[in-house]
């Protein structure tokens, strides 16, 4: 069985660090992020993303990524995770495809996205009727998994309108 990769998960550590606090400084956690990114890049080119754990850390990096093919590329490592038997790579599997489509003008599918709106914290640009409902539970993306991420964001991102 082969080790997780020390510095990724360094990296990731990192990464959901840069998160914690309230409010975010993007204008370092930006540049960290593309640090990062470039770094995994690099790692995955050498072929050292090897493990399920591996594989969610990176989807989970470069879905902080700024471009679509950043996107693209966190839904595809998502999948490897899952395939190599790290279910908590679910969500991330889920998220970076809404994100995906999203950035490409394209509707999410699953509402993982969500941004501030004048009543709270709202998803955007979802289509409800793209896939069953029984299918996003199947997933973990249910109404009230999604109910649940919205209080969650709720305590982060301020809404349209107030101060």
């Amino acid at each position: 069985m082969q080790a997780d990769n020390a510095e990724i998960a360094s990296m990731f550590t990192a990464d959901q660090a840069d998160r914690s606090a309230t409010p975010i400084d993007w204008t370092v956690v930006g540049p960290r992020d593309r640090a990062r990114l470039a770094r995994i890049a690099e790692l995955l080119e050498a072929g050292a993303v090897r493990t399920g754990q591996d594989f969610h850390y990176a989807a989970v990096l470069y879905e902080h990524g700024s471009r679509p093919d950043d996107y693209l590329t966190a839904h595809v490592l998502a999948m490897a995770a899952l395939a190599r038997g790290r279910l908590q790579a679910q969500q991330i599997a889920a998220s970076s495809l809404d994100r995906y489509l999203l950035s490409i003008g394209r509707s999410q599918v699953l509402g993982t996205q969500f941004e501030p709106g004048a009543g709270g914290i709202v998803q955007r640009n979802y289509d409800q009727d793209a896939l069953p409902e029984s299918l996003r539970a199947a997933l973990g993306q249910s109404r009230e998994a999604l109910d649940e991420r919205r209080r969650l964001l709720s305590r982060y991102i301020q809404p349209v309108g107030t101060k």
